[in-house]
């Protein structure tokens, strides 16, 4: 028999759904959800937990440990990293499955080096770093070395290789660099670009890297304030023939090309004003609209939840197909937000050109406000793509049924059987977000919920976060740490918490978290 400590009074419901207890025989909660109440249990028969069976099967488990076989850890690393990016959710580098056969030094370098780096981030093992940066090493050398002879360089092997050195920089983390570092580095990945030319997008491998790259390309300048090459919008017009105008990932690359020229411009003081109101204004609408026009594949669903289910914001979460929907949604909302505070700042700012001083302060006034609203419009629905990713495991298993499965009028939900949706999707073992029906994360819910700190992030820092909804925040990003060992987390909470905000340019919270790692 085990000690367990002072128990909790609390019935057996709420104690699973982790939410307060009145202690009645029939508790308040319970009945709101629809649950039938088991009672408040008797603290002296808590005290102590006959354990004989737990012991037995961590002796056996032991056992089974032992007799393990331990795999190196480059074999260990690339496992992992094929599992994540090649074969499981993300798929970012579904392609790589083409090259299977490939032996080019560069290329196994290359994946080495980013292989390692990622299983050293898993592990948290400084040892395994230390080794991936020595084969990133290599792997530069040989790279630059095919590079000098022009028929190897335009290859899609070279150009897989260098991508693959670029995630590394970014899961790596590598040290801060200058303005002309980055700009020089992004010249020279856009003249390889150029290089290949326009035979690249006549195959789904090279068109995929090209996007790729152009994805890598756009978050180095708005990270650094860099503006976009002309080049760069010489050779996206040229790629446009191939794509498809639906896709919303892609039509948002036009915004985000807007957006950096915008904070460029800014930045060099050649824009101010009521101008960069109007331009930020444009940029907004054009983001508006593409959330309006969603395709099916990317459209959600809001599901009703009881209110007393500290996982949820509020009262209600989404539901989306997939998480790279997920991920287009809330950069949308990324951008509208910092938009939209860009718009509240240059308001304060605006120089009364107009004699008719009043009319001027009642303009700035109007914007103002409806700028604050669409903020916290938007910082709200951050919150809700969370849940999806974090509620499920905490759940019991009878849980799904005391959830109102009852839709709000949101034009985006495009079914209306969104709980069932959610609780089949989540209960199958072969679904898309893998085997949930245990207690611990998989790999591929860790992934997701990394994805969520930088958007939980800008949601918790922007002028109208309310105190509650900073506190739901830093609470939810404490708990994806705990539950996945994710430490961004708990730093991003505690910038938070300390309210440091003020102090911190976005994007270097984005650098911090490795969220582009994430977004290949």
């Amino acid at each position: 028999m085990v000690y367990c400590g002072k128990p909790s009074r609390a019935c057996a419901q709420c104690k699973q759904r982790r939410v307060r207890c009145d202690f009645k025989d029939v508790c308040l909660p319970c009945v709101k959800a629809g649950l039938t109440c088991s009672g408040t249990r008797d603290p002296k028969q808590l005290v102590f937990r006959d354990e004989s069976q737990t012991v037995v099967r961590k002796a056996i488990m032991s056992k089974f440990r032992q007799r393990q076989i331990d795999l190196p850890v480059d074999v260990r690393a690339r496992n992992l990293f094929f599992s994540r990016y090649v074969t499981g959710n993300t798929r970012a580098f579904e392609y790589m499955q083409s090259f299977a056969s490939d032996t080019s030094q560069h290329l196994q370098a290359s994946i080495d080096a980013v292989s390692l780096a990622h299983f050293s981030v898993k592990a948290n093992s400084s040892r395994i770093m230390d080794k991936a940066r020595r084969k990133y090493v290599l792997a530069l050398q040989l790279t630059n070395r095919i590079l000098q002879v022009p028929e190897e360089a335009t290859k899609d092997v070279t150009m897989l290789a260098i991508l693959l050195l670029d995630l590394f920089e970014k899961i790596a983390k590598t040290t801060r660099r200058s303005s002309k570092f980055w700009t020089n580095h992004i010249n020279g990945a856009l003249a390889l670009a150029i290089l290949r030319g326009e035979q690249q997008f006549s195959n789904t491998t090279g068109l995929r890297m090209y996007l790729q790259l152009s994805a890598s390309i756009l978050i180095c300048c708005v990270q650094h304030e860099i503006a976009v090459p002309a080049d760069f919008i010489t050779l996206r017009n040229k790629a446009s023939e191939y794509m498809n105008p639906l896709d919303p990932k892609y039509r948002l690359t036009d915004t985000v090309v807007g957006f950096v020229q915008l904070r460029r411009a800014m930045k060099d003081d050649n824009l101010f004003g009521a101008a960069v109101v109007a331009v930020a204004r444009n940029l907004d609408a054009d983001l508006n609209a593409i959330s309006m026009t969603m395709p099916p594949d990317f459209q959600y669903h809001t599901v009703n939840t009881p209110s007393e289910l500290d996982e949820v914001y509020r009262d209600f979460f989404h539901v989306y197909p997939n998480s790279r929907a997920t991920h287009v949604w809330n950069l949308i909302r990324i951008l509208r937000i910092l938009l939209n505070e860009t718009i509240v700042e240059q308001c304060f700012q605006v120089l009364v050109l107009d004699t008719a001083a009043t009319l001027a302060e009642q303009w700035r006034g109007d914007q103002t406000r409806r700028s604050l609203e669409i903020i916290g419009q938007l910082a709200a629905e951050i919150c809700a793509t969370a849940p999806q990713y974090t509620l499920w495991h905490r759940l019991p298993c009878n849980s799904p049924n005391s959830i109102s499965h009852q839709l709000s009028g949101n034009s985006h939900g495009y079914r209306s059987e969104a709980l069932q949706d959610y609780v089949s999707m989540h209960s199958s073992h072969n679904g898309p977000y893998g085997d949930m029906s245990g207690d611990e994360l998989t790999a591929v819910q860790c992934t997701q919920c990394h994805s969520l700190i930088f958007p939980l992030y800008i949601a918790g820092r922007c002028a109208t976060c309310t105190e509650q909804m900073r506190r739901w925040i830093t609470n939810h990003l404490y708990s994806i740490s705990s539950d996945t060992g994710i430490k961004e987390a708990r730093s991003v909470a505690d910038i938070l918490e300390r309210r440091e905000e003020a102090n911190w340019n976005p994007w270097s919270v984005y650098a911090m978290v490795g969220s582009y790692s994430f977004s290949a």
